[in-house]
């Protein structure tokens, strides 16, 4: 093959984020047509009934126990693959965008994962999920909440233990305001569900009228 073919294949493909192949594509994408379609077979958009006062109602896009899905949240959350922060971030617009609750808010921010996890790694993933939803919806995109250096790893923790980690560990960050605004609050992966809780609570102290929750994971 030509170096010229070579170049103009470059020009016009991409790397699909499950599979690795490049495949043509005529508008900015993350997966090939094959990987895209068995993915999305796999969605959820459901609830996670987290019940909690702070939380008016909350959705997750899919199971944990899909083996494809949850090696790609891993990766994203792992290594720096913006793509995949985006790829989730299409999946979860095309969810929320008819909805008549979820689509139905002002701002977009998200659950900051640990300072020290996020030095390591160069990013915050779920930073980066939420402020590719904030432009696939057209809505803002700010870092309400901010958490404190210092605790564990959450994944590591039991219930009691998890929640006692996050426990006064955020706070909201006053260069913002959401006062009498609807919060989209977005993260990765909901297990116990105590992150989430804790960062709600800090915004509706903040003024928010309404926290809507929206994982990736349950």
């Amino acid at each position: 093959m030509k170096l010229s073919d070579l170049i103009g294949n470059a020009l016009c493909s991409n790397k699909c984020i499950n599979c690795g192949e490049l495949f043509e594509i005529y508008q900015e994408y993350e997966a090939c047509p094959a990987c895209d379609s068995i993915l999305r077979e796999n969605i959820q958009n459901n609830t996670v009934q987290i019940n909690d006062i702070n939380i008016s109602a909350d959705k997750f896009l899919f199971f944990y126990n899909n083996a494809t899905i949850k090696k790609l949240v891993l990766d994203m959350k792992n290594f720096p693959l913006g793509q995949n922060c985006r790829y989730f971030a299409r999946i979860a617009y095309e969810c929320i965008v008819n909805d008549p609750v979820f689509s139905d808010f002002d701002i977009v921010t998200h659950c900051p994962r640990n300072p020290h996890k996020e030095s390591v790694v160069g990013y915050d993933h779920s930073a980066c999920f939420a402020e590719n939803i904030a432009t696939f919806c057209e809505k803002p995109f700010f870092k309400l909440i901010k958490r404190k250096i210092g605790g564990k790893e959450q994944k590591k923790l039991n219930l009691t233990q998890r929640i006692s980690n996050v426990h006064n560990k955020f706070y909201f960050n006053r260069k913002y305001s959401c006062k009498g605004k609807t919060v989209l609050l977005v993260d990765d992966i909901v297990t116990t569900g105590s992150t989430v809780k804790e960062c709600a609570r800090i915004l509706k102290e903040a003024g928010a009228s309404k926290v809507l929750a929206l994982f990736i994971l349950d």
